[in-house]
């Protein structure tokens, strides 16, 4: 598994929650290395609006585009059944 970074050289300062960031990334990374078992992850910092862009890329498993209107629900995995591959209670993204 290839995993990369990317920051890009001209990030602007932002003011926000550094524990939510951290968790936010966490929790995303963690999700990409867990769903890819082979191939790779891109994490990548980018300005954009004013602002920063955090962003995960992976060749994991993805999810299907219906099932992106629960990621942001507490306790909510795409696959909610007891036999599923993978344990964890979400994104965390709530």
């Amino acid at each position: 598994l290839q995993v990369t970074w990317h920051a890009a050289d001209d990030l602007p300062a932002v003011r926000t929650d550094g524990m939510k960031v951290k968790m936010i990334l966490k929790n995303l990374v963690s999700n990409a290395l867990k769903f890819t078992d082979g191939g790779s992850v891109a994490i990548r910092l980018e300005r954009q609006a004013g602002g920063v862009r955090l962003s995960v890329a992976d060749t994991g498993i993805g999810m299907a585009p219906e099932a992106l209107s629960i990621i942001f629900e507490p306790f909510r995995q795409v696959d909610g059944s007891s036999t599923r591959r993978h344990g964890g209670v979400g994104l965390g993204l709530y």
